[in-house]
Formats: structure tokens, sequence, C-alpha cells
């Protein structure tokens, strides 16, 4: 029989979660309770790509829609998750077969960039690379004995509003809206806690069966401290590990109590269309030429895609032409390659590559993850 990779159907919302449930050995709640954000309802079965065969469905990948903040330029993208195949139908190439409709999906729907999560062996060839910036900050409850703790209560579904607002002050990667951030507080591994007196100031979120790790910490500076004592003291913990977001002004103060700052690859990123990607990011980017002193035309090429593109930095923002005539090229790189230049991990690029230092230092892009909602 021929597979047919085509796109879910509200209708086939159960057979979607037996098969991802039953592709990861999980019990029948497992998804639907663990991401409610990424699986609502039977509405979201049109998010996913399923692979068919005699009319039963062998393999699906979720693709959440979301909406990023690449310094400050709001970019249509999609969280890759649930990507799975029943056991009885591995080694048919449904896998492949599935993220390359996936990624041509996402291509004609405009979407700029993917997240995904995985190993890197397994879907770098189809585009997808490690990149951004996770930190990990080590707090001792110790150096948190002389602070003054900040009483602390439980967040409720009726809280989202107000957790909503104080996303909004950090550079948070993903733009969440009222429905999302009330799904994300159902998340059953996730318990979120807040200053338990006036209005919402501050709050953290923790994994509850390891409340030491947290994942998301938003607030003023002075109040993060106290926010952390009082959930060490309640959990009786002697440290707190805690999701950094790297320039994001509190956290930096706080650091200073701190064993130590681990940075690290956040995320497997793809970049869809690279030429829509520099037109999007073109004042981010011209910002960067600027910076890097380079003046004259620069070729780049997407090996993958097979397009080449004239980069020129003026007063404004980067001018992005399809390349014509003989030019020489400055870059030409893989999808892989692109999104390592353009979201370097901490340490910089890593390319083997003869490319001018300046130019890799122009087009990088600060991209920081918090961790919560990643998808």
């Amino acid at each position: 029989m021929a597979l047919n990779i085509r796109q879910g159907r509200p209708s086939e919302w159960q057979d979607i979660l037996d098969v991802s449930h039953a592709a990861f050995g999980r019990g029948p709640t497992f998804f639907p309770r663990g991401w409610p954000h990424t699986y609502p309802d039977k509405t979201a079965a049109e998010w996913f790509v399923v692979c068919e065969e005699a009319g039963r469905i062998l393999g699906v990948i979720d693709q959440t829609p979301v909406t990023v903040d690449v310094s400050g330029v709001r970019l249509p993208a999609v969280g890759i998750g649930g990507v799975g195949v029943l056991p009885t139908a591995r080694f048919r190439g449904i896998m492949s077969a599935m993220l390359r409709a996936s990624n041509a999906e996402q291509r004609a729907a405009g979407t700029i960039i993917g997240f995904l999560d995985g190993p890197r062996l397994r879907y770098r060839r189809f585009g997808f690379e490690r990149a951004g910036q996770a930190v990990t900050a080590t707090i001792p409850r110790k150096h948190l004995a002389e602070v003054e703790p900040v009483p602390l209560r439980r967040l409720r579904i009726a809280d989202a509003a107000d957790v909503l607002r104080l996303c909004r002050t950090a550079p948070l990667f993903v733009h969440r809206d009222r429905v999302w951030q009330e799904r994300l507080l159902r998340r059953w591994w996730f318990t979120a806690w807040g200053n338990k007196t006036g209005p919402l100031r501050a709050y953290l979120v923790a994994a509850r069966e390891n409340p030491g790790h947290i994942h998301e910490l938003i607030g003023p500076a002075r109040m993060l401290p106290g926010l952390l004592r009082a959930h060490a003291t309640r959990h009786k913990l002697k440290w707190i590990r805690s999701r950094w977001i790297p320039g994001y002004g509190p956290h930096l103060k706080l650091g200073q109590g701190a064993d130590g700052l681990e940075a690290g690859p956040a995320q497997q990123i793809a970049i869809y269309d690279f030429g829509r990607f520099l037109e999007r990011l073109a004042g981010p980017l011209g910002e960067g030429f600027r910076r890097a002193g380079i003046t004259k035309p620069v070729r780049v090429r997407h090996a993958g895609e097979g397009t080449a593109f004239d980069l020129t930095s003026g007063r404004g923002a980067l001018s992005v032409v399809p390349a014509k005539g003989r030019r020489k090229l400055a870059l030409a790189l893989d999808a892989a390659g692109w999104v390592r230049v353009s979201f370097p991990p901490p340490g910089g690029p890593m390319l083997k590559t003869e490319a001018d230092p300046n130019l890799l230092a122009a087009l990088a892009l600060p991209l920081n993850f918090s961790g919560w909602e990643a998808v």
C-alpha cells in the first residue's frame, strides 16, 4: 500500500492521540495533560502532519503555530513536536517523509522559523541545528539566608491575565496571549507561585516533581531573592537551579549570589525561507553590519535552497536583493549552517569556514529561551 502524507482532521483527533501515545510508550492522557497549549482540543488536529496507509494513521508530527521575537521583530514560527511513528511501522522512511512534508508546508505558509527538541544527528539533515542561548544559574539556599522571604501562593487559572502582564516585561521568546497562558497554567508537571499579598508582582514556575528546578522567574530584582528563599524553605531545598534570560536586569542582579552560570545551546532551529528571513530582519541585521563596519555589498548563498542574495548596509535597514551578475561569493552555507550563523550557541558560530569573522558577527542575532512555553 502507498503511504499518504497529509494534514490531520478534527474527526481523527483520538486516532492522532492514540498514535502519539503508542509511539512514545505513554499513557492515554500524557500529551493533553503535559502540553495543553499544543494539544488543546480536536481543532489542533489540523496542525498535524499524518502518515496514513489503507485508512490507518501510522505516524504524526505536531506543528504548533507560535510567534517569536527576534531582536524586536515578530516572526511567524512553528513548534515541531511529537514526531512519532507506531513501533510496528518503523524503518520505512515514514518520519523522513513527514518531516519533508512539514518543511514544505511551513515554507508554503510563510513560516520563518521552526523550533524542535531532539537529537541533532536525527534532525540536522532536515535543516534543524542546535542554536540560541539557554543559561542555568545555580543558587545555594545559604546564599539567600539574609534575604527577607516573600510569602507565596499557588497561582491558578484565574491569575492568567496577571501572569501574562508580567511575562511581557521580560524578553521571552514566544509571544503569549490569554488563552495560551491559561493553558500553560494547566500543565500538570509544573506549578506556578507568586507573591501572596497585594497584586501579583513576581512569580516563578517550578517542576512539580523536582521543585529545585525553576523554569521561569519573572519580576523586579528586589523581589526575586525573597521569592526564591520562600520557595526553597517551603520545599526544603539546599539549592535552586533557575533558567536564566541573558540580558534581563533582575536576573543579572540575582546572579551575584549564584555559584555559577552555565550556558549551552537551547533548542534546534530551522530557517524555512532564507530570503524572507533576511528581509524581515533587515533592520537588526543592518545594525550588525554597521557595527562590524561592513559597507560594501556582500553576497551570501543558501546552499540548500540554491538562492543567493546581495546584502548592502545603508543608513536605514539592510538592503536584501536577489543576486545577479558575478560578484564574488562571501559566504555559502547549508540550512543548518545558516542557523548556526544567525543564532550562534554560546562560544560563537563554530563553523568550518573561511568567511570573514566580521561578517559572521554581523549576521548573528540574539535569541534567548525561557523554557516554560517550549513546544
